[in-house]
């Protein structure tokens, strides 16, 4: 997995990570996660499942996900160098799934990607959000956006 990530940056050289200037929502000063995370991906076992997920939060637009197909080759280069599978999954509320046009299916059925129902976009439980911006109110606050890849 590891050797796989490193391909996709091949071009561009890393930057140092700061180790212990990240922030865990409590304190700063916390060791960085980009750094848990490569220690955790050198364990790595080959095999096993993997996705790639995107949460797409309102009705989609036109064009949509013109990532897709580059995504769909690193996917592929995923499966290959980790002898796993590799899924690419959009999660959507029923509201917006309801939205999608035929291009939209299409599309997503051309690039092999899963879509899953997801019943919320917030926390249901949330008890917080900025002053200037409540449910229902799409600018302003992409905690929506973020939050719904929880599930």
């Amino acid at each position: 997995v590891q050797a796989t990530i490193n391909e996709w940056h091949k071009d561009k050289p890393r930057p140092k990570v700061c180790n212990g200037c990240c922030h865990d929502g409590a304190k700063w000063g916390v060791p960085c996660f980009d750094t848990q995370l490569e220690a955790c991906a050198a364990k790595a076992k080959l095999g096993g499942r993997y996705a790639l997920v995107y949460g797409q939060v309102e009705k989609p637009n036109w064009p949509w996900l013109t990532f897709l197909p580059s995504l769909q080759k690193q996917a592929k280069l995923l499966e290959q160098r980790s002898q796993g599978t590799v899924d690419i999954v959009v999660i959507m509320l029923a509201k917006d799934i309801a939205k999608m046009d035929q291009r939209h299916r299409e599309y997503l059925e051309k690039y092999k990607v899963r879509l899953v129902e997801v019943p919320w976009s917030l926390p249901p439980d949330l008890r917080w959000w900025p002053d200037n911006w409540w449910p229902g109110k799409s600018d302003g606050w992409c905690g929506p956006q973020d939050l719904v890849r929880m599930q």
